[in-house]
């Protein structure tokens, strides 16, 4: 009989070593794999923090490298060796989709993604309903509700939001007095445009693209909690380097063991911080993944949010296929998200109870709540 799996939980840093890009679904495909659209740009934009997803993808093929399980072409038709993956990460990529609880093997899921600075601080993306540029403070609403197009609903008292400024941006710091720090002092502006060439999805002509790239302040980096069962020996390396994103940037990843039991401890300690800090508003911690494109109830009161669009791209591990973008499938529907540091004034009225979503650090919530 084996060693007894005990759930522990880890702290994950992820210092970029290069300037990087995150793709958005516009533009650019590459070898074997489509767009959503159809159609490239010769502009290929860049999100400045990588989608939970990336994260989670990037965790199962480190831990795949940590057990010497991955073929370099890709190649895996030895039964056995795929049964030890199976076991490891699980059968299947993550689907949005699914329909059932997926099992991701010894890896139980992560937290959202926070950024680091160098006193070793930990942030959260900065709720779009702080006025504020010191600490947590959110606007202020009229005590009545008013008519709108929703029904009755609270308005922000005169003065307390400038359309001009718009709605906060940002990360803030995770403590009772939450100093806040605005986007571009955590992470630059571009820093590199060039042109490279990207193989178009015909396979027979070569175009050129421009890339955006962002680079990290020194001293910071993103850092995600993970929560795994494992026997006494870990299923993380303690350093190594991984890569991320269009080009395969390089990003230095460390794994400490933490006290936590689970993930839910580590959101908790976040709530706990905004507990009793002003009337009741609910925040996005991380990103909500919404059910259905007319799924449009999001609060049963004003509520302050943003969004984009997000497509699943599954890597097939079980496949006979060799090489990398064979093993490549991306899904044909998009799938819509609120961004993190939405807020509602009242209760926030999704459907959240998705297992997988939640494994995958989305759809969590805190409360301020008196």
């Amino acid at each position: 009989m084996g060693e007894e799996l005990k759930t522990k939980v880890y702290k994950i840093q992820l210092t970029p070593l290069e300037p990087y890009t995150f793709g958005t679904d516009q533009g650019l495909s590459f070898a074997g794999i489509e767009n959503s659209r159809g159609k490239e740009s010769y502009y290929v934009l860049s999100k400045m923090v990588p989608e939970q997803t990336t994260i989670w993808g990037m965790l199962r093929y480190v831990m795949l490298q940590k057990a010497n399980l991955v073929e370099s072409d890709f190649g895996y038709s030895d039964d056995n060796k795929r049964k030890k993956m199976e076991t490891l990460i699980g059968k299947n990529s993550f689907s949005f989709a699914s329909k059932i609880e997926q099992d991701f093997g010894r890896l139980i899921g992560i937290s959202p993604i926070f950024l680091k600075d160098p006193a070793e601080k930990l942030y959260m993306k900065n709720p779009q309903n702080n006025k504020s540029t010191m600490e947590y403070c959110p606007i202020e609403m009229e005590d009545a509700a008013r008519k709108s197009s929703r029904g009755k609903i609270h308005f922000p008292k005169k003065g307390e939001y400038d359309a001009k400024m718009g709605t906060a941006q940002g990360w803030i710091r995770i403590e009772p007095l939450m100093k806040q720090e605005k986007q571009e002092r955590v992470i630059s502006m571009p820093v590199e445009e060039k042109l490279y060439t990207a193989i178009r999805k015909t396979g027979t002509d070569d175009a050129f693209f421009k890339r955006k790239a962002f680079a990290m302040k020194e001293g910071y980096a993103f850092v995600v909690y993970a929560e795994v069962k494992e026997e006494q020996e870990s299923v993380f390396p303690e350093k190594t380097v991984c890569y991320m994103g269009l080009k395969k940037s390089a990003f230095k990843f460390e794994a400490s063991l933490t006290d936590k039991k689970t993930i839910q401890d580590v959101v908790d300690d976040v709530s706990n911080v905004f507990k009793n800090a002003g009337p009741q508003w609910t925040i996005a911690m991380s990103d909500i993944v919404l059910l259905a494109e007319g799924d449009q109830k999001y609060g049963d009161d004003f509520y302050i949010i943003s969004g984009r669009k997000i497509q699943n791209l599954e890597t097939q591990y079980q496949s006979t296929e060799r090489g990398y973008a064979k093993r490549l499938k991306r899904s044909k529907v998009q799938y819509n998200l609120l961004d993190s540091g939405s807020a509602f004034y009242g209760t926030c009225m999704l459907n959240l109870d998705n297992k997988n979503h939640k494994k995958l650090g989305y759809n969590y919530l805190i409360s301020t709540k008196q």
